[in-house]
């Protein structure tokens, strides 16, 4: 087995084709996705398959929603398109897919929900690292950021709110 540390879109197999490449939660860090999987595809052989894992960021949601509660999508969609990433890629991954010349044989999606401590800490501590980037860069106030924050912390000690984590799907495709 040998490990290969590089960009998706840079040929990191030097033109060698392998029967599977497996994606987990890459796509949402790269810039231009349809060049990622046409890369991916020129990776597979002609009966090769992609596992993909995708995170869907934006479906994470507090019960019960409150306006604070939901204040980070938005933020958390513009910083990634401002770090050159693609935080919405579950919205359009399909699309894609099927754009690069795949078909979707098999999609299996789940989506955990917590009412713990470790689960809504989970959420909360998705923005702590951002915080200041969210206000520099998506020009948000400190009283917005504060708010959600404030909300979150409130989170994480009342067990009557409920966090619906991330969908996670994993698609099975071959090329066409």
């Amino acid at each position: 087995m040998t490990f290969v540390e590089s960009a998706v879109e840079d040929d990191p197999l030097r033109g060698m084709r392998v029967d599977w490449v497996y994606s987990r939660f890459l796509l949402m860090h790269v810039g231009d996705i349809r060049r990622a999987l046409r890369a991916i595809a020129d990776m597979l052989s002609e009966s090769g398959a992609l596992l993909l894992e995708i995170a869907d960021v934006g479906s994470l949601q507090f019960q019960p929603a409150t306006p604070e509660s939901e204040l980070w999508r938005p933020w958390w969609y513009a910083l990634g398109r401002v770090r050159g990433a693609s935080y919405d890629v579950a919205e359009q991954i399909e699309e894609m897919l099927d754009q690069t010349g795949f078909a979707i044989e098999r999609c299996d999606r789940y989506q955990p929900v917590s009412s713990s401590p470790a689960g809504q800490t989970r959420a909360r501590a998705g923005i702590r690292p951002v915080r200041t980037s969210v206000s520099e860069r998506n020009r948000r106030s400190p009283d917005q950021i504060e708010a959600h924050y404030a909300f979150l912390r409130h989170a994480v000690h009342d067990p009557a709110v409920m966090v619906a984590l991330f969908h996670n799907t994993q698609y099975i495709a071959r090329l066409r």
